[in-house]
């Protein structure tokens, strides 16, 4: 293989390029455990990364003068200081130490306190050994809360005691004062002169929103995210210096109010039945984690810092005669985080301005004029905190809103009550709020409500579909086993009206809709109510970039963020309705989509840690398996047994593992899971291996595959990763050694059963003598390399999976329908198109796309993914019966969710494969670039970008449309500090030239199927490099 990214600085003057010695780069993008600058760690041990950029640009993009020069660092030093005292002391001075490395490097200097702030520097020297220029501000982190002592006298406080465990349904959807989402207030004052900044540290369940004079404290929403309660509660710190005027404006005697509000979250669900299989989350989530409260309850703690860096405990949450805080209720007189919120404005004037000053609290027993109406505020209670986990930092971007949608009001209807429906349109199926306006009523509509009902789709006569988001599936009759569980539970909202206008956001609760029912009084013109919506997620960074000569895969694009985005909320779920869990089967199939897109650095670790924490136990206590959705919520279909999942759910964790350390360099997260790995692995060690073979398989494939074989599949895929990570790790040889040795035994035995002499892996469900192909199965094994030491039947392999796409074509069954809501015209008769198209399931669409690219069929696969036709996402966004704008759970139309991640691996196959960007096998952190695109010959070019820890690369090709493949032009940017393996499409007869120069001797990789077609491969460091492939005396394609 040729190395072409290195030259010399004497040859580079000649060919016109700078040659100064100075240091062209400079660090950037400073990390403290994944996050800019956070106001609190979980731990002491922090982890800091950097990225290099040019020092001209600023960027990773190079000066447009220079090509092909590897700036690279040889050397770095790390220095802590500790910002509390005026005069820093250092508390970690590395040294210089001779590396390359930029990313998670571990903390190594004297023990860190809680409420530490902390400044740290880096120096960096480049590949001649010159110190690198530092051009922003150095990076800081403060420690925060390091532990339950460090929380002091601050206590866990409610408003009311536990609930009693025989609290039934009928009791929590009672509008009543218990139910009410509850408040609470305290007064500050007195804060010493000395205290120049403030933190507020709080954690409060289900969900919290704090309050200082007046003001929401911070912009997020459902703080804090999920997890395991029994093992882990996070918490947020805030930087409150402001809103307790610390800026010179206070006059230090002056009162303060403090305010918390509570919603129920996942922390006090009420007891729905599941898909009618007695699935309780309340039982699951609370009772099984032996908590003893569900009450919603908070914990807070706010500290002022002193010019000369020490501490004052400014104000704590805390119960008995001491205790500054008193409680009430609220108009929010109901809320669930499936069903929706109910908010009475009548009781508005009752707490009008409850966080400020002028606000007049009396307490419950007082006194009070017949003629005021008053909240009655009574002392908190100190919460039953028993079986609750540790309090830690949430080291991950919060929930917030991301954008405002459109609202379209497409159809009103009068009924014969007098109310009025109307149906809102907002554009597109997404997961979020709204804000509801209605100007002020005269007294008739006084207590009147208006009511809001959210669904994806619409009926054909245009009523509102509240079916394909039903919570739990709850869409038939009445369950006599849950009285007062609902009908339909369908998402909804209710505002009851007072005598004003009023403005009202939902808070403890996101809907996944497109479209709104409103229905209002007779009382209430319809005009009158102004409905805004928003979008929301977890507020992670966008990486990546994609165009192309065909506009509709920039569509496609956009329709799988419109789903992943959906199902953001602390963790990555399956819908943002019905079920809204975090299934691990779901994020092995399309977690690289989040990775291809996003930052999830700190979002899959915080995923990992999940599956850690809920992982199923022996009987014996000893750690077992993963369970099937973390946090558990007792579900564990086809499992390994002691409520583990099925094996191609528990499969996640460690293939998780190495995304972390291969996007992001992520060590940290491995060692910290190493035991929980080791346990999973050695249940596939002892297990029934008739388990293994009967799990959930490639879920709702169009073309089922025989669960033995992906449950042998799953069991190599995480026997692999496993021996891959102790080899990261560093530990015995031995280890690897002997799981590759099982790995490769179980595709021996995969191939003595399933595959024949013709590259046919018989795995289609049935009975053996009739089985044929899927194309699951053939792109697993092509995928996961079964028969990578044959190519002969390698190459037949490949060709079975072409000829069964191929004849994946006027497929039946595009509409079914189950019979809740009314079906569409045309359903029973609906069928697709002439092939080719996809017929895997959650797993096999990125299988099967990217074995065919990865064999050098990517014009089949460029084929698959834009067919018009049933099956295929095109088709969803384009058919008789609701045209999508997020991916559907099922390839046809039906009345199941219409918003599911699980077939969006396209992105993947887009970026990598396309575009041709994508991790090396051996990468930590993306500090190798695989450049392989597999340009396909319906498109005129394609261009990329995607921005890992170290910086952005970039790649964009184009070629003559009258030559299918020739002559092709790619230019390459890869960052400082990376370097790059590139595969240059070409046919064999081409030469290829880089950055001007004509390349000799370089490696040729054939297609599969075709020996004359194929890539030429070089190596590369960083810098930008401009490739071309030419035929004879054909001129090249140039590319600015």
């Amino acid at each position: 293989m040729v190395q072409v990214g290195v030259y010399s600085l004497s040859a580079l003057a000649l060919l016109g390029i700078g040659g100064s010695t100075a240091c062209q780069l400079t660090p950037t993008r400073f990390r403290t455990n994944n996050l800019q600058n956070p106001l609190a760690i979980a731990g002491g041990t922090p982890v800091f990364s950097w990225a290099l950029a040019f020092a001209e640009s600023g960027g990773s993009e190079p000066p447009r003068n220079e090509l092909g020069v590897d700036h690279h660092q040889t050397a770095y030093r790390l220095t802590c200081y500790n910002r509390n005292r005026d005069n820093e002391s250092v508390l970690w001075d590395s040294g210089k130490l001779p590396s390359r490395e930029t990313l998670q490097i571990e903390y190594n200097g004297q023990p860190l306190q809680s409420l530490q702030r902390v400044r740290w520097h880096v120096q960096v020297w480049d590949e001649n050994d010159q110190e690198c220029p530092s051009t922003e501000e150095d990076p800081w982190f403060e420690t925060g809360l390091l532990g339950e002592d460090s929380w002091g006298k601050s206590e866990w406080i409610a408003r009311y005691g536990p609930l009693p465990p025989s609290t039934g349904l009928c009791e929590m959807m009672a509008e009543n004062d218990e139910n009410q989402v509850p408040r609470f207030r305290a007064s500050l004052s007195d804060i010493p002169k000395s205290i120049v900044q403030a933190r507020a540290y709080i954690s409060g369940l289900g969900y919290y929103h704090l309050h200082i004079n007046g003001e929401k404290v911070g912009d997020s929403l459902l703080d804090p995210g999920w997890t395991t309660y029994s093992k882990r509660v996070l918490y947020s710190a805030y930087d409150v210096t402001s809103l307790l005027q610390l800026d010179g404006s206070n006059h230090y005697e002056q009162e303060h109010v403090v305010g918390v509000e509570l919603g129920n979250g996942w922390w006090n669900p009420i007891p729905l039945l599941f898909f009618g299989q007695g699935i309780n989350l309340r039982k699951s989530i609370v009772m099984h984690q032996r908590i003893s409260s569900s009450r919603p309850m908070f914990r807070l703690r706010i500290v002022g810092f002193q010019a000369d860096g020490t501490t004052v405990q400014l104000l704590d949450s805390k119960s008995g005669q001491s205790s500054p805080w008193l409680a009430s209720g609220s108009p929010t007189t109901f809320n669930n985080i499936y069903l929706g919120e109910k908010y009475n404005a009548l009781f508005e004037d009752l707490y009008r301005g409850w966080t400020t000053t002028n606000y007049t609290v009396v307490s419950s027993g007082e006194e009070v004029s017949t003629q005021q109406s008053t909240a009655k505020w009574q002392a908190v209670v100190k919460a039953n905190v028993s079986g609750l986990g540790r309090l830690e930092a949430m080291e991950l971007p919060p929930i917030r809103k991301q954008k405002w949608l459109p609202s379209t009001l497409v159809s009103t209807n009068l009924l014969q009550s007098g109310e009025t429906v109307g149906i809102i349109d907002t554009g597109v199926n997404h997961a979020g709020s709204c804000q509801i306006s209605v100007k002020e009523q005269g007294p008739e509509a006084f207590g009147t409500t208006i009511k809001l009902r959210y669904g994806e789709l619409l009926t054909h006569d245009g009523s509102l579909n509240v079916y394909t988001s039903a919570a739990g599936g709850i869409k038939k009759q009445r369950n006599p086993k849950v009285p007062c569980q609902p009908d339909v539970a369908y998402q909804g909202d209710t505002l009851t009206l007072g005598a004003q206008a009023v403005q009202w956001t939902p808070s403890w609760s996101w809907h996944g809709f497109r479209y709104i029912e409103v229905t209002t009084p007779s009382s209430v013109r319809l005009e009158d109510v102004s409905i805004r919506c928003f979008t929301m997620r977890t507020d992670v960074d966008l990486v990546a970039n994609f165009s192309s000569s065909d506009p509709w895969l920039s569509d496609l694009r956009q329709v799988v963020k419109n789903t992943y985005e959906s199902n953001m909320m602390s963790l990555q779920s399956d819908c943002p309705h019905r079920e809204r869990l975090g299934y691990g089967g779901d994020a092995l199939g399309c977690g690289e989509v989040g990775l291809s897109i996003y930052d999830f650095s700190a979002f899959y670790r915080k995923r990992v840690l999940d599956y850690n924490d809920a992982q199923a136990q022996t009987p014996s206590g000893a750690l077992d398996g993963f369970t099937e959705t973390s946090p558990y919520v007792g579900i564990h279909d086809n499992g390994l047994g002691h409520q583990t999942g099925p094996i191609g759910w528990q499969a996640f964790q460690p293939e998780a593992l190495l995304w972390l350390y291969k996007y992001y360099g992520d060590t940290r997260t491995l060692k910290e899971s190493y035991n929980h790995t080791l346990a999973y692995i050695k249940l596939l060690d002892t297990s029934d291996q008739k388990l293994i073979e009967d799990g959930l398989g490639d879920w709702l494939a169009v073309d089922e595959t025989d669960v033995a074989f992906t449950g042998r599949g799953f069991q190599f895929m995480s026997y692999l990763a496993f021996a891959n990570i102790t080899e990261i790790l560093g530990m015995s040889p031995s280890v690897a050694k002997k799981y590759r040795q099982k790995a490769a035994e179980l595709v021996h035995n995969i191939n003595s059963r399933f595959l024949d002499g013709t590259g046919a892996y018989k795995v289609s469900k049935g009975q053996p003598l009739n089985r044929t192909t899927t194309q699951t199965g053939q792109s697993m094994a092509l995928f996961h390399g079964f028969l990578s030491d044959d190519n002969s039947l390698r190459s037949k392999a490949l060709h079975q999976l072409m000829t069964s796409a191929r004849k994946a074509s006027h497929l039946k069954g595009a509409c079914r329908y189950r019979g809740q809501s009314k079906k569409p015209p045309g359903c029973q008769s609906a069928h697709g198109g002439p092939g080719p198209h996809i017929t895997g399931g959650l797993f096999g669409v990125k299988w099967i796309l990217m074995a065919l690219a990865d064999g050098g069929e990517n014009d089949l696969a460029y084929d698959m993914v834009t067919t018009r036709s049933y099956p295929g996402i095109r088709w969803m966004t384009n058919n008789p019966f609701s045209n999508a704008t997020t991916v559907w759970e099922t390839f046809h139309f039906s009345e199941d969710s219409h918003n599911h991640p699980m077939f969006s691996s396209t992105e993947v196959w887009l970026l990598q494969t396309v575009a041709g960007i994508q991790p090396h096998p051996s990468a930590r952190g993306m500090d190798h670039v695989l450049i392989k695109p597999n340009p396909p010959s319906q498109l005129h070019h394609a261009s990329a970008s995607f921005e890992s820890p170290r910086g952005v690369t970039r790649v964009s090709w184009k070629r003559q449309l009258s030559h299918s493949g020739k002559p092709l032009g790619l230019n390459v940017t890869i960052p400082p500090n990376c370097k790059a393996t590139v595969y240059i499409p070409a046919e064999r007869s081409m030469s290829i030239k880089h950055n001007g120069i004509v390349l000799s001797n370089v490696s040729w990789v054939p297609h599969v199927l075709r020996e004359d077609r194929g890539s030429f491969v070089v190596e590369i460091g960083s810098g930008r490099h401009i490739f071309q492939a030419m035929e004879g005396n054909q001129r090249a394609v140039e590319l600015q």
